[in-house]
């Protein structure tokens, strides 16, 4: 549960995920009314995000959840909430900020050599230096 004047966002720092289909989901409640997204300070709209409203049957702590599907475009994004009351007085209480990591995907090995010895292989290869995010949203 939460404190009075209190909203909690999670996951909360840095979130990393990979670019792709699966979406980067938070969470948010609070004790209020409703939960407003925002995404870079703005309202939370656009491609590949979606909104779980709070459902007010389950009581005074405000639950919702935001999806947003890790396109290149959202990469380094601050999402944060906020829990908006209106008893006794309009009071709207803001999370702390989220940033949003998208990373692209691995680069190819490099200077990839094999040796062979009668049974035996030796394999290798330099790795991949970065996780780069491509403009391809897929």
């Amino acid at each position: 549960t939460c404190a009075t004047g209190s909203v909690i966002l999670s996951p909360q720092g840095n979130y990393t995920v990979f670019q792709g289909p699966n979406p980067a989901i938070f969470n948010c409640s609070g004790d209020g009314a409703i939960a407003v997204w925002t995404l870079n300070g703005n309202s939370s709209s656009g491609s590949g995000i979606t909104i779980t409203p709070y459902d007010p049957t389950l009581g005074a702590i405000v639950p919702s959840h935001l999806s947003i599907i890790p396109y290149p475009t959202y990469n380094n994004t601050q999402v944060a909430c906020a829990v908006v009351t209106y008893q006794p007085t309009l009071r709207f209480l803001q999370s702390t900020p989220t940033l949003l990591i998208i990373q692209g995907p691995l680069d190819a090995p490099y200077d990839v050599s094999i040796v062979m010895s009668n049974t035996t292989f030796l394999l290798s290869w330099g790795a991949p230096f970065s996780l780069d995010v491509t403009d391809s949203p897929d």
